[in-house]
């Protein structure tokens, strides 16, 4: 996607039948430590009209910045992709003034086209905001994880988190249910 730019895939979704993926901007750090090495730089959504066409290198792919919609601290905006009513939800990995896990981040659906400024954040005292302060962040999920799934599942009622574990090197699968997105989790 340009030199020294690579696009990291997350959860995609699909609105009124225009397929979504959103992706992670990753930079190299060649002197970083560990496995990893490599840092986040952004984000973007690719939004794909017609992916019918059974070669994807023939697809017509339209990108949006989210980056300016973004606050400094997440490291991962789309960890999973959930539409549900009129918004389509996101659980961003964050490490910021609010502390270290996963924090809840809506768009409205019909903002698609133009998603970094109609981009909003639940804080703790449950409201949503556009541009909220770092502090008052709500992490709904400690879970701290760049990748998980969350469903609702209907003929249950209820909302269920499932991700693999950060100790251990994800050698245990969790889950985690709840009345509503945005918790209390279990």
């Amino acid at each position: 996607f340009g030199e020294d730019e690579w696009l990291w895939p997350q959860d995609p979704f699909m609105v009124d039948r225009i397929l979504y993926v959103p992706l992670i901007k990753v930079e190299p750090v060649p002197r970083m430590p560990g496995a990893f090495k490599f840092r986040s730089a952004g984000h973007k959504l690719a939004r794909i009209h017609h992916y019918a066409e059974a070669d994807p290198n023939r697809w017509r792919v339209e990108y949006a910045d989210l980056t300016p919609g973004i606050p400094e601290g997440v490291e991962a905006f789309a960890t999973t992709s959930v539409v549900f009513g009129d918004h389509v939800y996101f659980y961003p990995l964050y490490r910021g003034a609010a502390g270290l896990g996963n924090i809840l981040a809506r768009i409205p659906a019909n903002r698609l086209d133009d998603p970094a400024p109609a981009i909003e954040y639940r804080t703790r005292d449950g409201r949503w905001e556009r541009r909220p302060d770092p502090a008052k962040i709500g992490i709904v999920l400690d879970a701290a994880v760049s990748e998980l799934s969350v469903r609702r599942h209907p003929d249950q009622g209820i909302w269920v988190a499932v991700y693999l574990s950060v100790e251990g090197h994800g050698r245990r699968m969790l889950y985690r249910t709840a009345d509503a997105p945005e918790g209390p989790w279990s």
